[in-house]
């Protein structure tokens, strides 16, 4: 960086022509009013002087040019691009890592300005930088992300300051880039991670209240049967109501496994998906009612024989119609409704619950994720009922989606592609009660 070490050089050079002109001009006076010996003495002493006074100040620019080269080393080590320019916009000085970041040799950026250096899309946005730096003096930190010095889009911090010269004048702006996208990239994962983890503690909370709630009441249950010697229909449905309440948990948690495992096989066949999901609506009904919720079923198609494994159908619209009870408080109503789309069946759960966050919605998918995370006995559950649903629709090949409003209710869309097997007579449907019962055993029952 040679700005300082000229500003050096020049003021050696004036102190020496000045001195050199005093002495002159000394020697000129004296030879006037005097003259012989004394002059030439005098003058010998005094360019002995001059000499003295010329090697110290040689000595003291090699130590500077020395100081100078150590400085420019240490800045053109720095990983950081670095770059010092005049107010009027021409670079005056920048390390290697800028020249890099730029795609340019030092040459090529030294005495050029800045639209002359830096990418067009850039040039106006820097522009407004340094104007903004003005009004508001002191350091400045911008964070931009652009694509302009790499292929790949990349997240800089740029941090400039003013210098100001020995009036107080702006002389020019030193900047400093950071690259920070590794980081940010690092930070972004680190939060996930620990909101992973939190996910997952959730988890374990929610299945340890899951497990233990059923088998303490069981336990209360025998102990009252063993206490009164009575083998009572109301003990025994407490004791059936909570051990299908554990076979449903366990059910989902074996068979989430065996999904993201890959070993969870359709059992395909031809099925008349309307008779399919009325007769899984009308088996709910009775729970919907206890809960004083109505039902209703509809459909814009009499028949359409598609391929499907039964029990996994079953299993989709037994979760999605509990939920809807769950969540519906009473006097609310639940539509399961049943749209042709040709190349599709589109099939519909709209309830009127209390709905579901904007921003939660695309998590109610995801394995270990509670949207109404609420220790109550209505709203309990171990957050994988839904992430098991969308891994069998999309075993079938379908899609799952839902939309919510917060205090209104919750619809919940799934759409199944609408084929059939070839030279396959259609098979005969009929819901498993114990089934339903295991599937709806988290309900509680107000009646």
């Amino acid at each position: 960086m040679s700005g300082g070490n000229f500003i050096k050089n020049r003021k050696v050079i004036y102190f020496g022509a000045t001195v050199f002109c005093l002495v002159l001009i000394k020697y000129i006076c004296y030879f006037s009013f005097n003259g012989g010996i004394c002059i030439v003495r005098n003058f010998i002493f005094d360019s002995i002087i001059f000499l003295v006074v010329i090697m110290f100040c040689t000595a003291q620019n090699k130590k500077s040019k020395k100081f100078e080269k150590l400085v420019c080393t240490i800045i053109d080590n720095i990983p950081y691009p670095i770059y010092y320019k005049k107010w009027s916009g021409e670079y005056i000085e920048c390390n290697k890592a800028f020249e890099n970041l730029i795609g340019k040799n030092r040459k090529d950026i030294i005495g050029k300005r800045m639209e002359q250096v830096a990418n067009k899309e850039l040039v106006s946005y820097w522009q407004q930088l340094d104007k903004d730096i003005t009004d508001t003096p002191g350091i400045q930190i911008n964070e931009i992300t652009t694509d302009v010095f790499t292929k790949e889009t990349r997240d800089y911090i740029l941090r400039k300051d003013i210098v100001y010269d020995e009036n107080n004048k702006i002389s020019g702006i030193i900047g400093v880039i950071f690259d920070i996208t590794e980081m940010k990239r690092t930070s972004f994962e680190l939060a996930e991670a620990i909101k992973q983890e939190k996910t997952k503690s959730d988890f374990f909370s929610n299945i340890s209240h899951e497990i233990r709630t059923p088998i303490n009441v069981m336990l209360s249950a025998l102990q009252l049967i063993e206490k009164e010697n009575v083998y009572e229909n109301k003990y025994l449905d407490i004791l059936k109501e909570n051990s299908f309440r554990l076979l449903r948990l366990v059910n989902n948690l074996i068979d989430i496994t065996k999904v993201e495992a890959g070993y969870c096989k359709l059992r395909l066949g031809n099925y008349n998906i309307i008779n399919v999901i009325e007769d899984i609506v009308i088996s709910v009904v009775e729970y919907a009612k206890a809960n004083e919720i109505e039902i209703i079923f509809d459909t814009d198609i009499e028949e359409r024989v598609i391929a499907c494994d039964y029990d996994k159908i079953e299993r989709i619209m037994l979760n999605l119609v509990s939920n809807a009870i769950k969540f519906t408080p009473k006097g609310g109503k639940i539509e399961v409704t049943i749209k042709d789309e040709s190349s599709n069946i589109l099939i519909i759960v709209k309830d009127t619950g209390i709905g579901i966050e904007k921003q939660k919605i695309d998590t109610i998918f995801q394995r270990f994720v509670q949207v109404n995370n609420l220790c109550t006995g209505k709203n309990e559950g171990s957050g994988i009922g839904l992430a098991l649903v969308k891994s069998l629709v999309e075993l079938h090949n379908g899609k799952i989606w839902a939309e919510s409003e917060l205090g209104v209710g919750t619809t919940i869309y799934v759409r199944l592609p609408s084929k059939s097997l070839e030279n396959q007579a259609e098979n005969e449907s009929e819901t498993n009660m114990r089934n339903v019962n295991i599937e709806l055993s988290n309900i509680i029952r107000t009646q």
